[in-house]
Protein backbone atom coordinates (compact mmCIF):
# COMPACT_ATOMS: atom_id res chain seq x y z
CA UNK A 1 0.00 0.00 0.00
CA UNK A 2 0.88 3.64 -0.29
CA UNK A 3 0.69 4.25 3.21
CA UNK A 4 3.15 1.89 4.28
CA UNK A 5 5.69 2.87 1.72
CA UNK A 6 5.42 6.34 2.93
CA UNK A 7 5.48 5.43 6.15
CA UNK A 8 1.68 7.13 6.67
CA UNK A 9 0.15 5.12 9.89
CA UNK A 10 -2.84 3.16 9.23
CA UNK A 11 -5.38 5.71 11.25
CA UNK A 12 -3.60 9.02 11.00
CA UNK A 13 -5.48 12.38 12.38
CA UNK A 14 -6.60 14.30 8.99
CA UNK A 15 -6.96 17.84 9.77
CA UNK A 16 -8.00 19.14 6.00
CA UNK A 17 -7.98 17.51 2.15
CA UNK A 18 -8.20 19.79 -0.62
CA UNK A 19 -8.99 18.53 -4.30
CA UNK A 20 -7.54 20.19 -7.59
CA UNK A 21 -8.41 19.81 -11.44
CA UNK A 22 -11.45 18.06 -10.59
CA UNK A 23 -10.00 15.47 -7.95
CA UNK A 24 -7.38 14.39 -10.27
CA UNK A 25 -4.88 16.02 -7.08
CA UNK A 26 -5.45 16.31 -3.70
CA UNK A 27 -3.36 17.31 -0.86
CA UNK A 28 -3.75 16.12 2.49
CA UNK A 29 -2.46 17.49 6.13
CA UNK A 30 -2.59 15.25 8.48
CA UNK A 31 -0.83 14.13 11.46
CA UNK A 32 1.61 11.33 11.70
CA UNK A 33 2.03 11.49 15.59
CA UNK A 34 0.06 14.01 17.62
CA UNK A 35 2.18 13.91 20.41
CA UNK A 36 5.10 14.41 18.18
CA UNK A 37 3.63 17.24 16.75
CA UNK A 38 5.22 17.16 13.28
CA UNK A 39 2.27 17.73 10.67
CA UNK A 40 2.75 16.44 7.15
CA UNK A 41 1.25 16.91 3.80
CA UNK A 42 0.24 14.00 1.31
CA UNK A 43 -0.23 14.63 -2.32
CA UNK A 44 -2.24 11.86 -4.60
CA UNK A 45 -2.03 12.43 -8.28
CA UNK A 46 -3.84 10.92 -10.62
CA UNK A 47 -2.17 10.11 -14.15
CA UNK A 48 -3.96 9.80 -17.64
CA UNK A 49 -4.56 5.77 -17.00
CA UNK A 50 -6.20 7.00 -13.36
CA UNK A 51 -3.26 5.23 -11.64
CA UNK A 52 -2.60 7.14 -8.88
CA UNK A 53 1.16 8.00 -7.63
CA UNK A 54 1.91 9.54 -3.66
CA UNK A 55 4.07 11.59 -2.41
CA UNK A 56 4.81 12.97 1.31
CA UNK A 57 6.29 15.82 3.39
CA UNK A 58 6.65 17.12 6.51
CA UNK A 59 5.38 20.67 6.81
CA UNK A 60 8.99 22.12 7.91
CA UNK A 61 10.52 20.43 5.26
CA UNK A 62 8.66 22.98 2.76
CA UNK A 63 8.33 26.62 2.09
CA UNK A 64 5.40 28.28 0.71
CA UNK A 65 5.54 31.39 -2.17
CA UNK A 66 2.81 32.89 -4.16
CA UNK A 67 2.84 32.85 -7.78
CA UNK A 68 -0.37 34.74 -9.02
CA UNK A 69 -3.17 32.16 -8.71
CA UNK A 70 -0.89 29.47 -7.18
CA UNK A 71 1.18 28.75 -4.70
CA UNK A 72 4.04 26.78 -4.40
CA UNK A 73 5.31 24.67 -2.15
CA UNK A 74 9.20 23.63 -2.79
CA UNK A 75 11.38 21.42 -0.44
CA UNK A 76 14.25 22.59 0.86
CA UNK A 77 17.28 20.04 2.50
CA UNK A 78 18.19 20.69 6.32
CA UNK A 79 21.08 23.17 5.26
CA UNK A 80 19.06 25.42 3.22
CA UNK A 81 21.40 24.61 0.09
CA UNK A 82 19.52 22.52 -1.71
CA UNK A 83 15.70 23.04 -2.80
CA UNK A 84 13.35 22.01 -5.91
CA UNK A 85 9.66 22.86 -6.44
CA UNK A 86 7.42 19.62 -5.25
CA UNK A 87 3.67 21.44 -6.08
CA UNK A 88 2.31 24.06 -7.74
CA UNK A 89 -1.47 24.73 -6.48
CA UNK A 90 -4.29 26.58 -8.65
CA UNK A 91 -6.45 28.33 -6.83
CA UNK A 92 -9.85 29.83 -8.25
CA UNK A 93 -10.25 32.31 -5.92
CA UNK A 94 -7.97 34.69 -3.66
CA UNK A 95 -9.81 33.39 -0.73
CA UNK A 96 -9.02 29.76 -0.68
CA UNK A 97 -5.22 30.49 -1.57
CA UNK A 98 -5.15 32.80 1.50
CA UNK A 99 -6.68 30.07 3.51
CA UNK A 100 -4.49 27.26 2.36
CA UNK A 101 -1.19 29.62 3.01
CA UNK A 102 -2.30 30.72 6.71
CA UNK A 103 -3.33 26.93 7.25
CA UNK A 104 0.44 25.72 5.93
CA UNK A 105 1.79 28.68 7.95
CA UNK A 106 0.36 27.97 11.22
CA UNK A 107 0.97 23.84 11.06
CA UNK A 108 4.66 25.03 10.18
CA UNK A 109 5.06 27.49 12.50
CA UNK A 110 4.28 24.88 15.77
CA UNK A 111 5.43 22.04 14.41
CA UNK A 112 8.35 20.70 16.87
CA UNK A 113 9.90 19.86 13.66
CA UNK A 114 10.29 23.07 12.22
CA UNK A 115 14.13 25.12 12.67
CA UNK A 116 13.36 27.76 10.01
CA UNK A 117 10.79 29.82 8.40
CA UNK A 118 11.94 32.43 6.25
CA UNK A 119 10.24 35.99 6.44
CA UNK A 120 8.97 35.95 3.24
CA UNK A 121 7.47 32.71 3.83
CA UNK A 122 4.76 35.13 5.99
CA UNK A 123 4.51 37.64 3.48
CA UNK A 124 1.34 37.13 0.65
CA UNK A 125 3.07 38.20 -2.83
CA UNK A 126 0.74 40.53 -4.74
CA UNK A 127 -1.27 41.71 -1.30
CA UNK A 128 -0.33 44.98 -0.07
CA UNK A 129 -0.32 46.19 3.51
CA UNK A 130 -2.67 48.72 4.64
CA UNK A 131 -2.50 48.47 7.99
CA UNK A 132 0.43 47.20 9.78
CA UNK A 133 1.75 45.37 13.09
CA UNK A 134 3.62 48.08 14.58
CA UNK A 135 3.03 48.42 18.68
CA UNK A 136 -0.24 50.68 17.49
CA UNK A 137 -1.66 48.16 15.82
CA UNK A 138 -1.29 45.65 18.76
CA UNK A 139 -4.70 44.18 20.46
CA UNK A 140 -6.16 42.47 23.14
CA UNK A 141 -7.56 39.33 21.67
CA UNK A 142 -9.03 36.43 23.73
CA UNK A 143 -6.89 37.96 26.12
CA UNK A 144 -3.91 37.41 24.15
CA UNK A 145 -1.87 40.29 22.49
CA UNK A 146 -1.81 40.21 18.67
CA UNK A 147 -0.59 42.16 16.00
CA UNK A 148 -3.81 43.04 13.54
CA UNK A 149 -2.86 43.50 9.68
CA UNK A 150 -5.40 44.94 6.78
CA UNK A 151 -4.30 43.52 3.53
CA UNK A 152 -5.77 44.43 0.00
CA UNK A 153 -5.34 42.00 -2.87
CA UNK A 154 -3.57 43.52 -5.89
CA UNK A 155 -5.39 40.89 -8.08
CA UNK A 156 -9.14 41.32 -6.90
CA UNK A 157 -8.85 44.84 -5.22
CA UNK A 158 -10.30 43.09 -1.79
CA UNK A 159 -9.38 43.12 1.60
CA UNK A 160 -8.69 41.02 4.76
CA UNK A 161 -8.05 41.29 8.03
CA UNK A 162 -5.24 39.03 9.66
CA UNK A 163 -4.12 38.40 13.19
CA UNK A 164 -1.66 36.88 13.97
CA UNK A 165 0.64 36.06 17.27
CA UNK A 166 2.35 39.18 18.87
CA UNK A 167 5.40 37.86 20.34
CA UNK A 168 7.20 35.15 21.47
CA UNK A 169 8.32 31.93 19.59
CA UNK A 170 5.52 32.02 17.30
CA UNK A 171 5.44 36.13 16.58
CA UNK A 172 3.86 36.54 13.35
CA UNK A 173 1.94 32.64 12.65
CA UNK A 174 -1.59 33.22 12.29
CA UNK A 175 -4.11 33.12 14.55
CA UNK A 176 -7.19 34.37 12.17
CA UNK A 177 -7.98 36.06 9.19
CA UNK A 178 -11.40 37.52 7.99
CA UNK A 179 -12.65 38.70 4.62
CA UNK A 180 -14.21 42.31 3.86
CA UNK A 181 -16.80 42.04 1.86
CA UNK A 182 -18.50 44.22 -0.96
CA UNK A 183 -21.38 44.66 1.11
CA UNK A 184 -19.50 45.32 4.13
CA UNK A 185 -17.28 48.11 2.27
CA UNK A 186 -20.61 49.79 0.74
CA UNK A 187 -22.23 50.08 4.32
CA UNK A 188 -21.64 52.87 6.68
CA UNK A 189 -22.36 50.57 9.69
CA UNK A 190 -20.52 48.01 9.58
CA UNK A 191 -17.70 49.38 11.58
CA UNK A 192 -18.37 51.49 14.90
CA UNK A 193 -16.14 52.99 17.10
CA UNK A 194 -17.16 51.62 20.63
CA UNK A 195 -14.87 53.63 23.04
CA UNK A 196 -10.93 55.07 22.28
CA UNK A 197 -9.63 51.57 22.71
CA UNK A 198 -11.94 49.75 20.84
CA UNK A 199 -13.69 48.95 17.59
CA UNK A 200 -16.84 46.74 16.81
CA UNK A 201 -17.32 44.73 13.35
CA UNK A 202 -20.85 43.68 12.13
CA UNK A 203 -21.02 40.45 10.33
CA UNK A 204 -17.72 39.39 10.32
CA UNK A 205 -16.30 35.76 9.74
CA UNK A 206 -13.19 35.13 11.00
CA UNK A 207 -11.35 31.92 9.52
CA UNK A 208 -9.33 30.32 13.10
CA UNK A 209 -5.61 28.40 12.66
CA UNK A 210 -5.37 28.17 16.22
CA UNK A 211 -7.21 25.54 18.47
CA UNK A 212 -6.43 27.53 21.16
CA UNK A 213 -8.08 30.87 20.16
CA UNK A 214 -11.85 31.62 21.61
CA UNK A 215 -13.92 33.52 18.81
CA UNK A 216 -16.56 34.02 21.40
CA UNK A 217 -14.48 35.97 23.76
CA UNK A 218 -14.73 38.80 21.16
CA UNK A 219 -18.53 38.69 19.99
CA UNK A 220 -20.23 41.21 21.93
CA UNK A 221 -23.96 41.28 22.27
CA UNK A 222 -25.57 41.64 19.25
CA UNK A 223 -22.90 40.05 17.06
CA UNK A 224 -20.44 42.15 16.34
CA UNK A 225 -16.36 41.21 16.73
CA UNK A 226 -14.70 43.56 19.24
CA UNK A 227 -10.84 44.59 18.34
CA UNK A 228 -9.96 46.13 21.21
CA UNK A 229 -6.58 48.40 20.53
CA UNK A 230 -3.94 48.59 22.94
CA UNK A 231 -3.25 52.32 21.84
CA UNK A 232 -6.18 54.35 20.76
CA UNK A 233 -4.37 56.07 18.29
CA UNK A 234 -4.17 52.55 16.39
CA UNK A 235 -8.04 52.45 16.66
CA UNK A 236 -7.89 55.69 14.73
CA UNK A 237 -5.52 54.24 11.89
CA UNK A 238 -7.59 51.26 11.47
CA UNK A 239 -11.03 53.27 10.88
CA UNK A 240 -9.02 55.40 8.62
CA UNK A 241 -7.91 53.08 6.19
CA UNK A 242 -12.23 52.42 5.68
CA UNK A 243 -13.05 55.73 6.53
CA UNK A 244 -10.57 58.29 5.39
CA UNK A 245 -10.70 61.18 7.70
CA UNK A 246 -13.87 59.48 9.96
CA UNK A 247 -11.92 58.62 13.28
CA UNK A 248 -11.30 62.09 14.03
CA UNK A 249 -15.08 62.84 14.38
CA UNK A 250 -16.42 64.24 17.59
CA UNK A 251 -17.86 60.66 18.47
CA UNK A 252 -14.25 59.38 18.11
CA UNK A 253 -12.58 62.01 20.06
CA UNK A 254 -15.99 61.84 22.58
CA UNK A 255 -15.73 58.96 23.45
CA UNK A 256 -14.62 57.24 26.62
CA UNK A 257 -13.10 54.01 27.52
CA UNK A 258 -15.31 51.42 28.90
CA UNK A 259 -15.56 47.85 30.39
CA UNK A 260 -16.49 45.77 27.03
CA UNK A 261 -20.41 44.36 27.38
CA UNK A 262 -20.77 40.71 27.51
Amino acid sequence: MAENRLGIPLQPSVLFKLPFDKNRLSVTAYHENIIADSPRLLCRYMDPLNYPYYSSYGVHELSIQRRGPALKLKYVNDERLFSHTWLLLIFKTWQRLVLFHCSFLALKARSLSTTFIAPEEYRIEGERRLFQGCPCSQILDDNFQHSLYIFQDDLTHAYRLHAAVGNGELRRCPVWTAFVSELQMNSDTWIERHSRHRVRVKDLHIFVFCNEYRRKAQIRRHGEFELNFTHAAGADAFINVFRPGDSDSEDAVGAIDVPPAQ
